[in-house]
């Protein structure tokens, strides 16, 4: 009579229990691919009425890191790795010429990836950031990516072929110094003359406006240095960035996955120079300076649409306001012309240093399954 461990071994490696263990899994990642995962009680209450708060007291709405989930697949990773360390056993009891490995190696690459998978969804992180020419961001190894140039590729028929970043990587400068005293007027204006880049994710989305009108005399006057935002070569890396070309780093991926265009005043002096300003941007006025901070959101319109106003920070002699103006207002000596285009990119830095490790286990059962069954075609005399 077999004992319990007998009993209980005999169990976890079964055939049967990985046979029901993979349907039940099955159907779990279903529900997951019907239900959206990660959504707020609202909106399943909007989309499945009758079922919300079903889905939630059940945990479909985060069904692959439910404990249910997990469990299934912790009792089936137990039982491919029993059937495993049995069926190695018993090869290696066999004579040389006679042993398969195939299966035993399929059997391990399929264990590193469920484990390089857990530790993956434990560990991966990915992050969205849009940003402008001239704009940076610091990635997960501290290193610097500054935007230099964005361009958009699209075919005969207007249709979008590739957006694409140029970019360097570099290491990060020392922050400024920044005091109290110095800058007493409660603004975000830093030493640089840019607003605080920690606050640049608190400005409103910037509306779709027309553009700024032309004039003879404006067209006249508008150079790429006056009418783009001028950015600086730092020293580093020159790198690339397109659509299906991502930036690989060690243990992180830059993706170019969006593109969007952002709308910013246009100013004109008195001399005809025409200025286009950024949130952050200043021009230097004989009185102080005009520092563009962000749009102002425009109420819900009861009729015809409103116009949000632009929000600007005007220094006139040491004395700051803030100033909200339209199309047509005059800004200390400037014209407030109307607004242009700008390109912004839109880049995702995906972190997974697991993911090597799944690539692995891949790899260990491909060759398994390949070597299984060229054990077999042999076998075959084909």
């Amino acid at each position: 009579m077999d004992s319990i461990t007998d009993r209980i071994y005999s169990f976890l490696k079964s055939i049967k229990l990985a046979a029901f263990l993979l349907v039940l899994i099955g159907i779990f990642a279903i529900i997951g691919g019907i239900i959206p995962q990660g959504k707020s009680l609202e909106f399943y209450l909007s989309h499945y009425p009758k079922f919300a708060k079903t889905i939630q007291g059940l945990g479909f709405d985060h069904i692959f890191t439910s404990l249910p989930f997990l469990a299934l697949v912790a009792l089936f990773t137990v039982n491919l790795t029993v059937c495993t360390v049995h069926r190695f056993g018993t090869e290696m009891a066999k004579p040389r010429e006679k042993r398969k490995h195939g299966p035993d190696l399929l059997h391990i690459g399929l264990i590193v990836i469920i484990f390089g998978s857990i530790l993956s969804a434990r560990t991966r992180t990915e992050e969205m950031f849009y940003l402008a020419k001239g704009q940076h961001l610091h990635l997960p190894d501290k290193m610097v990516l500054q935007i230099m140039a964005l361009s958009e590729e699209k075919y005969d028929t207007g249709r979008v072929r590739s957006w694409t970043t140029e970019a360097i990587l570099r290491q990060p400068s020392p922050e400024p110094a920044h005091t109290d005293e110095q800058f007493s007027g409660g603004d975000t204006l830093g030493e640089e003359g840019f607003a605080d880049q920690k606050l640049s994710g608190t400005f409103p989305a910037m509306p779709a406006m027309p553009a700024a009108p032309s004039s003879p005399n404006a067209a006249a006057s508008k150079t790429p240095a006056e009418t783009e935002t001028t950015v600086s070569v730092p020293e580093g890396e020159k790198v690339t960035i397109k659509v299906n070309a991502p930036l690989r780093r060690k243990g992180y991926t830059v993706y170019q996955f969006n593109w969007k265009k952002s709308q910013v005043p246009v100013l004109a002096g008195k001399d005809g120079i025409i200025r286009e300003l950024e949130p952050g941007n200043r021009i230097l006025t004989p009185e102080g300076f005009i520092l563009f901070m962000a749009f102002e959101e425009a109420p819900a319109p009861q009729g015809a649409p409103v116009t949000p106003k632009a929000v600007f920070l005007v220094d006139s002699a040491g004395k700051r306001d803030l100033v909200k103006a339209q199309p047509g207002d005059s800004i200390q000596g400037y014209t407030f012309q109307g607004y242009g285009e700008h390109p912004i990119s839109g880049l995702k830095v995906i972190s997974d240093r697991w993911f090597p490790l799944i690539l692995a286990g891949l790899v260990l059962a491909l060759f398994g399954t390949a070597l299984t069954y060229i054990k077999k075609l042999k076998g075959l005399n084909i």
